[in-house]
């Protein structure tokens, strides 16, 4: 990297799910599920900036991520479907590293790692219509929303220097798409 700084990274993750699949009705079916994820990102960096001093970044997490869905077949040939899941979003290794780097190696922005990131957790509600009107053939129509629970982003921090400024990592609040 063009400033001098490294960063090694472990990631172990170990994850189970359980699912029920179970019909209401004979047009109704409702599946469910949940996954468990157990997350442990280590980070280690060494930069100048520090003093080559090293710094550690642990991000661990233990996450219960439900899914539910209910199948409705309106006819032979078509299906409506409304899903809620949760997912996350774990933020990059370099996101992490507060080791900087540049951007673009000639007049580029400075980019520094933030070791305060927190994993983001998005809630999904999808509802989809699917039509079959020949054997290999699907028309679907389908509608999405998100909510994103601490999602991670770009942020630009004017530098003391009077140069471009730096961009960072952050955490926002919420967001929703």
């Amino acid at each position: 990297n063009a400033l001098g700084g490294r960063y090694d990274a472990e990631d172990r993750l170990f994850a189970g799910y359980a699912m029920l699949d179970y019909p209401l009705t004979s047009r109704i079916r409702v599946i469910g599920g949940a996954r468990v994820e157990s997350s442990r990102i280590e980070v280690n960096t060494t930069s100048p900036e520090n003093g080559l001093q090293a710094i550690q970044t642990v991000l661990q997490k233990t996450d219960l991520l439900p899914a539910l869905a209910l199948n409705t077949t309106l006819t032979p040939t078509q299906t409506l479907r409304l899903s809620a899941t949760q997912t996350l979003s774990r933020p990059e290794y370099r996101e992490l590293s507060p080791v900087g780097y540049l951007a673009e190696p000639i007049g580029g922005k400075r980019i520094r790692g933030n070791s305060n990131l927190d994993r983001a957790l998005i809630r999904n509600l999808d509802l989809r219509w699917e039509w079959y009107p020949r054997a290999g053939e699907v028309l679907s129509v389908a509608g999405f929303y998100k909510h994103f629970n601490r999602p991670i982003e770009r942020v630009l921090i004017q530098s003391a220097d009077g140069n471009a400024p730096d961009v960072t990592f952050q955490n926002a609040r919420a967001a929703d798409n």
